[in-house]
């Protein structure tokens, strides 16, 4: 997936009840995709996509000392917050805000 991201490209999150899926690139260029199972506290309505830059996605990623991570996320338009998991509760908050999409 970083392969793909470096080329300027979004990295995209889908958020459903269950998983988490992820992928970058396009259908002209090269794209990656993957899935994860997720949980999705609080979900409510359709499954959310929201588009992050993924070197800063990456940045409060590798922030963390756990293999776990939490994002707040209110809408796919306003920013998302990476807050402390249960497992290292010491972390800072990390705001990343998301990348308009198109369409």
């Amino acid at each position: 997936m970083a392969l793909v991201a470096e080329r300027g490209h979004p990295v995209k999150l889908h958020l459903t009840d269950d998983a988490l899926a992820l992928s970058a690139g396009s259908a002209d260029d090269a794209s990656a995709r993957d899935q994860v199972t997720a949980t999705t506290d609080l979900l409510t309505g359709a499954p959310v996509t929201i588009a992050f830059n993924p070197g800063y996605l990456l940045d409060g990623v590798m922030a963390l000392k756990t293999d776990r991570i939490r994002l707040q996320i209110v809408n796919p338009v306003k920013p998302a917050l990476r807050v402390p998991t249960d497992a290292d509760p010491t972390a800072l908050r990390y705001l990343i805000m998301p990348i308009r999409q198109s369409g």
